[in-house]
């Protein structure tokens, strides 16, 4: 029942007076010291409606991975990583790579983890396709410094809940309808048919949509609006 950012969690002593805390987790977004910022060297908009930023790894370390941060919208963009030793010669690391709808409540950013396969570059190059929309504003971009890998954080299930499902003519609308206030920060979708489909789902909580994403038979996306406690 607690806020997701626990403001309204109280712990007091035997003599009743309140005991200050701080929450400690492995999750990076509740975790800075585990996050360390790269510079970015470059941070341009081209005529073409490109966004491109450009990162230095100052101890050349081998990295899989850096967090983004960027101001809360709720759009999709499209994203290519390419890594460089000197700045100039530009290799390709990933390709196409899909940044669904997402936005949280409790601030005005967002951390998104853009995951690649391990690598030692200087430099590293991301460029944002933003076609005729007005370009991310990116705030910074972190790498993480720990190696100690985590336990895995297992969701915690809700008691299962009740739906209603109303099809119209190119529309489905499910209602669901917690058993309690129940936190959601996860939603799972299974699918029997067709066996080829892709579809546009949004996710309202009353009139204020929380989510917006793809499913499709190629690769089934769950909406995260805001990282699971």
């Amino acid at each position: 029942m607690l806020k997701t950012d626990f403001r309204d969690l109280r712990i007091r002593d035997k003599t009743d007076n309140p005991v200050p805390w701080l929450a400690a987790s492995n999750l990076p977004m509740l975790r800075p010291d585990l996050l360390k910022s790269l510079d970015i060297v470059q941070n341009t908009t081209t005529d073409s409606g490109q966004s491109m930023i450009i990162i230095r790894n100052d101890l050349k370390d081998k990295i899989d991975g850096f967090y983004i941060r960027f101001r809360n919208a709720a759009v999709s963009r499209t994203i290519n990583l390419s890594g460089s030793h000197d700045g100039n010669k530009w290799y390709s690391i990933i390709e196409n790579v899909s940044l669904e709808r997402r936005f949280i409540q409790d601030r005005d950013s967002f951390l998104e983890n853009i995951s690649f396969p391990l690598s030692s570059y200087t430099f590293y190059r991301v460029i944002i396709y933003n076609g005729k929309n007005d370009p991310l504003d990116i705030l910074s971009v972190q790498k993480r410094i720990s190696r100690d890998l985590p336990a895995p954080h297992a969701l915690v299930e809700n008691p299962p809940v009740t739906f209603i499902r109303k099809d119209s003519n190119k529309v489905s609308r499910i209602r669901v309808e917690n058993p309690h206030r129940f936190h959601i920060s996860h939603l799972g979708m299974q699918v029997k048919a067709p066996r080829y489909f892709k579809r546009q789902v949004d996710i309202l909580a009353g009139n204020l949509l929380v989510g917006n994403f793809t499913v499709s038979s190629e690769f089934l996306v769950s909406s995260q609006s805001a990282p699971a406690e």
